[in-house]
């Protein structure tokens, strides 16, 4: 694993950037350091380059948004972020595949 890819790598860069500024919802460093799943992202304002952190206690809320990315009712919307960097226990995962379930048009 490379320095750079490492989970304190990303809470430094992140801790960093956004030093005093706020955006909604973030967590606090102690909740960073103790949160077993965290997430960091892009956000869709290509002006913004600093990323974002979200916390998690399991994978379900992620694979929402993920799932939420893929299928949309009659309305295609611009993802708010995308994700940038993944820890579980403080260790980097990918995200190695999505399963699709289908199912027939229901007819009128």
């Amino acid at each position: 694993m490379n320095a750079n890819d490492s989970f304190m790598h990303y809470v430094e860069l992140h801790e960093r950037a956004w030093g005093m500024d706020k955006y909604p919802d973030r967590p606090s460093l102690q909740q960073v350091l103790s949160a077993p799943i965290v997430a960091f992202w892009y956000l869709h304002d290509r002006r913004e380059s600093r990323y974002v952190a979200s916390l998690h206690q399991d994978l379900n809320e992620l694979n929402a948004y993920v799932s939420s990315m893929v299928v949309h009712n009659s309305k295609v919307r611009v993802p708010e972020r995308r994700l940038a960097r993944l820890f579980v226990n403080r260790r980097p995962v990918v995200i190695k595949g999505v399963r699709l379930i289908l199912a027939e048009v229901e007819k009128p």
